[in-house]
């Protein structure tokens, strides 16, 4: 999973850039697919106990992480839980590098189409935040950082 990182983050070449994140999505998809099933049928499960105390606008892999101890003890969930924990715990550990690989094909989007195409400012935003939270920006965000 993670050599598809490696150009999107270090590439300022946007092909590169656009051709590692198609293939950093199909497995991405597919790992958030699989978790966004488990958090449906977990959605179920809680508020037919009734547990109220639940923030369901967390992302998949955030709601598995922080809830699962609540439910995967259950029939259904017993059976992956431990694909589902393994994955969910990689997500949120990897968030930074996933959050900047968005920002690596927007910004090379923005440079391969048009910046009429992207909301730039929408970009500008998402960028200040990864810097916010100390963390480097793609090479091929940097140009359009400093403009």
């Amino acid at each position: 999973m993670f050599a598809e990182l490696k150009p999107i983050l270090e590439s300022t070449d946007p092909g590169e850039v656009m051709r590692a994140f198609q293939d950093w999505m199909k497995k991405e998809g597919a790992a958030l697919a699989f978790l966004s099933g488990v958090k449906s049928a977990a959605e179920i499960y809680l508020k037919s106990c009734g547990v109220t105390d639940i923030d369901y606008t967390k992302s998949p892999d955030e709601f598995y992480f922080v809830y699962s101890p609540r439910f995967e003890s259950q029939p259904y969930f017993n059976s992956i839980s431990g694909t589902a924990r393994l994955l969910a715990e990689f997500m949120v550990r990897l968030a930074p590098g996933r959050n900047a690989a968005v920002i690596a094909f927007f910004a090379a989007s923005a440079r391969t189409f048009s910046r009429d195409i992207v909301k730039m400012d929408e970009l500008r935003k998402d960028m200040e935040k990864h810097v916010a939270d100390g963390y480097q920006l793609p090479k091929i965000a940097v140009e359009l950082w400093q403009a």
